[in-house]
């Protein structure tokens, strides 16, 4: 329902001095037309009526603004919180958690508002409790079960065989998958560092599948691959 823009634009990040006046620029603009949706959105949702109202992550502190107003059109107000720490956004800090005082000051006012909110494991509800003083009562976990019962959906054409095959791995050498976006918070420069020992001890393969967000350097990663003598054994 929100109409926005592409997130992660192709191409390379000109460092000229027009360049970067047009990106501020752009940033404003996209600002008013960010909010102008979250209006007509809340005039959408004041419209239905719903019982519940259910949002995902909140991107942006000031976002606090518009939910203050959807506030008032919902009787039940859910939240599913995929990362305790908003991601930052700008700076030096992109691609890690935004751990700042004056976000954490915006994100306790925005959960405050809602009437539950939802979060993944029992470490997530400890940390988001004492990061945004919401008390117990409002706050699940999801459980995450038995991922088998997915498998019947699975492209049966699609097996370890195959996919040993497509990436160049023998049958039956160890695999180590990490799976997901690519981003500096989770840690892959140190799986890497570690993964000599790793190959040494167990002649395993590293298979890395994921997209890079912004502020994370593939090809400093490649880099490190090779000076750490371990280029052959892994696969972007």
């Amino acid at each position: 329902r929100i109409d926005l823009w592409d997130a992660v634009p192709a191409g390379e990040l000109s460092m000229s001095w027009l360049a970067r006046t047009w990106r501020k620029v752009r940033r404003v603009s996209r600002a008013l037309r960010h909010y102008t949706e979250w209006l007509r959105v809340i005039r959408y949702v004041a419209s239905l009526k719903p019982d519940v109202v259910q949002l995902g992550d909140i991107r942006f502190a000031f976002d606090l603004f518009p939910l203050l107003l959807l506030r008032r059109k919902v009787r039940y107000l859910a939240d599913v919180c995929h990362n305790v720490r908003p991601y930052a956004t700008g700076g030096k800090g992109v691609g890690h958690f935004d751990r700042s005082r004056l976000q954490a000051f915006f994100y306790r006012r925005i959960y405050r508002l809602f009437d539950v909110v939802f979060v993944h494991f029992e470490r997530n509800r400890r940390e988001f409790r004492e990061t945004f003083g919401v008390p117990d009562a409002r706050i699940r976990v999801i459980v995450h079960g038995n991922e088998e019962i997915f498998s019947e959906l699975a492209n049966p054409a699609v097996d370890s065989t195959a996919l040993r095959g497509r990436f160049s791995i023998g049958a039956g050498k160890p695999v180590v998958l990490f799976f997901g976006n690519l981003s500096r918070y989770k840690g892959i420069d140190v799986l890497l560092e570690a993964f000599p020992a790793v190959q040494r001890n167990t002649g395993a393969h590293l298979l890395i599948a994921g997209f890079p967000f912004a502020g994370f350097d593939l090809d400093a990663e490649k880099e490190r691959t090779r000076r750490l003598g371990i280029e052959e054994h892994v696969t972007w």
